[in-house]
């Protein structure tokens, strides 16, 4: 779910709603803004959890656009429930060898280098995951600022998840 929640994060523009539900649960995107000029922008997306077939789907609906070309993405990642620091870290996301954020993006179909242009991700399964989502209730506030070799991109998140 972490890298939905990082691919994700590069949202800008989107409209705060209450969104689908999953096993009762559902997300809200209250804020998201983005820095100008980012290499990744996400333009009035949404993250949905849906439920289908008696499987829970995290989806990001919106396409995401590549801006320019580029070979590297290291970002660091700050995310934070309810005021209490959760994960402050930094990854590598286009080092498959090295960093789990980045296997997982490999997983999903995206690795480096990425070229210009518009991605629409697929849902991602997290049936597996669906019973953290009680632990996961509340509001998080997200910061994620990725260096590329041809710029900058970053994000400005709020969302709430609740039953």
């Amino acid at each position: 779910m972490a890298v939905v929640a990082v691919v994700g994060l590069f949202l800008a523009a989107a409209i705060p709603s209450t969104l689908a539900s999953c096993n009762g649960y559902n997300m809200t995107v209250q804020q998201i803004v983005s820095c100008k000029d980012s290499v990744i922008e996400f333009r009035d997306n949404k993250l949905i959890l849906e439920e289908v077939d008696n499987k829970c789907f995290l989806k990001v609906v919106g396409p995401i656009i590549i801006n320019n070309d580029f070979d590297s993405a290291k970002v660091t990642l700050q995310v934070s429930r309810g005021g209490v620091p959760v994960i402050n870290a930094v990854h590598d996301m286009c080092n498959r060898d090295r960093d789990i954020m980045a296997q997982h993006l490999a997983a999903l179909g995206y690795t480096c280098p990425m070229s210009k242009g518009v991605i629409t991700p697929d849902p991602v399964d997290i049936t597996s995951h669906v019973n953290m989502l009680q632990m996961m209730r509340g509001v998080w506030i997200i910061n994620a600022d990725a260096r590329h070799d041809v710029g900058k991109s970053c994000v400005k998140a709020q969302i709430k998840i609740t039953k």
